[in-house]
């Protein structure tokens, strides 16, 4: 069973992002927060910033997706409490 509190970077390294970087896709992210809010916890994002502290594009566009998407579904997520488990 996945962790109620995983951590996850958004790019290859939750410490630091380039424009170059691989970043995973707003889906797989949300697939994560449902899986994670239906078993009762909570996921900690790591986006990383650039050397001048900055996000980069990529990163931006993606916490702008997931934001997008909790405003459309934002209530099965906020205030909810675990799914029982099936039999």
């Amino acid at each position: 069973m996945p962790s109620t509190k995983p951590t996850v970077a958004l790019g290859e390294r939750w410490y630091s992002a380039t424009a170059d970087m691989a970043y995973k896709p707003v889906e797989e992210i949300v697939r994560l927060l449902i899986t994670t809010v239906t078993r009762g916890g909570n996921l900690l994002l790591g986006i990383g910033s650039n050397s001048r502290g900055e996000l980069v594009p990529q990163v931006k566009k993606r916490l702008a997706g997931i934001g997008a998407w909790l405003r459309t579904n934002g209530e099965a997520i906020y205030r909810t409490r675990p799914a029982s488990p099936s039999p």
